[in-house]
């Protein structure tokens, strides 16, 4: 029994090692570059769309023009017009990833074709909405 005990903890520690390594290569997988995006201003509000169709990744970034700072808090939903016309609602959960706080959701793109973005946005008393567009060639 303890043979059994011994090789059971030996082969727990490797999976776990095995399990942390894969985790911390992947970690840079996970990362991604989003395009240089696309901004646009509307009640004190910088929105700029930033799209990684080979991630299927969406990012909108928010800034309060007045105090040049990002917007952390903020319910932000998407209607997507895909590029054969159907419909999609997102939302887009914020969060930060290196030094971008942004709020961000996938998006199967394999589609080729335009694809439309209108964003609705709730921060504090304002209530905002955007509208983007983004091809796939």
């Amino acid at each position: 029994m303890g043979t059994m005990l011994k090789i059971l903890r030996v082969s727990f520690t490797a999976i776990s090692v095995m399990l942390l390594l894969s985790a911390g290569a992947s970690w840079g997988e996970m990362r991604h570059d989003p395009s240089a995006g696309e901004s646009k201003i509307e009640k004190g509000i910088k929105a700029t769309l930033k799209v990684t169709p080979s991630k299927n990744m969406v990012d909108l970034i928010l800034e309060d023009t007045k105090i040049g700072k990002a917007i952390t808090e903020a319910d932000v939903n998407a209607k997507v017009q895909m590029p054969d016309g159907s419909l999609i609602e997102k939302k887009l959960t914020g969060m930060k990833m290196g030094e971008m706080f942004s709020f961000m959701n996938s998006l199967d793109m394999h589609l080729k074709g335009t694809y439309r973005f209108d964003v609705f946005i709730k921060t504090g008393s304002k209530d905002v909405q955007f509208n983007f567009q983004y091809d796939v060639k």
